[in-house]
């Protein structure tokens, strides 16, 4: 993520610079540019910020977008704006992966308009992609620093390789030997509290053999399954001991 640039221009609420830098630090982006701001750098940038106040420090504050142009390889406008002008148009996870293919090393400035307006066409003109965020269609806006995060996830997404997080508790696989004995100690159980017909047990345990066998149980899943059906039959022979006396 070294090689992105959030670049802010005419950016107009002091809050949101913070916003924005904390939004870079969860994704691993630090060079933030502001672009001829309108606003200054104060107690609300800081109490936005929180812990990412480092890259407030560092943003460079730059009159011109056309000053940038020749410090990037790539740049991407983002966009809810639709129009003949605007090509290469991609939600942030295609744009993500296009850029993962073709720019891989090169330098990429990702440019966001003021919070009121957006990028205009002639700031739109200078980008060679645009980003848009699909939305509902009677609901476009977004803050600008959830713009920024949900940009940069994507990329984040791609760059790091992480699809899923590994489960804390390692068990093996289920055998299908293994649920053959759980079903059996289901079956068994349930005919005892009366919930399966003695005639006709296998219609409903046909059923609650599917429904185990879309959970892809584990072998530690099995046990506690096992555990649990055998409490319950601790219980029911306590209780048919009680009838009894």
């Amino acid at each position: 993520m070294k090689n992105i640039s959030i670049i802010c221009l005419r950016i107009k609420g002091s809050g949101n610079i913070g916003s924005i830098a904390r939004a870079m630090k969860n994704m691993g982006v630090e060079d933030l540019i502001l672009v001829n701001p309108e606003t200054d750098i104060d107690k609300d940038t800081r109490k936005m910020a929180v812990a990412a106040f480092d890259i407030v420090e560092k943003a460079r504050i730059v009159s011109k977008l056309e000053d940038l142009l020749p410090e990037f390889n790539l740049l991407v406008g983002t966009s809810a704006r639709t129009g003949k002008l605007r090509q290469n148009i991609f939600t942030p996870g295609k744009f993500a992966e296009e850029i993962a293919t073709k720019f891989s090393d090169g330098k990429i400035g990702i440019l966001f308009g003021p919070e009121d307006s957006g990028l205009s066409k002639k700031d739109l003109f200078l980008c060679d992609y645009i980003v848009r965020i699909p939305t509902v269609k009677n609901f476009k806006s977004l803050n600008i620093s959830q713009a920024v995060l949900i940009v940069l996830y994507e990329i984040f997404l791609i760059k790091s390789g992480i699809r899923a997080f590994p489960s804390g508790i390692k068990s093996k696989p289920s055998t299908r030997g293994d649920r053959e004995l759980l079903f059996n100690h289901i079956e068994d159980t349930l005919l005892n509290v009366g919930y399966l017909h003695e005639n006709n047990p296998k219609r409903i345990m046909f059923t609650i053999r599917q429904i185990f066998s879309r959970a892809n149980l584990s072998k530690r899943d099995v046990q506690i399954l096992h555990g649990i059906f055998s409490q319950f039959d601790v219980l029911l022979r306590k209780l048919g001991d009680d009838l009894r006396k």
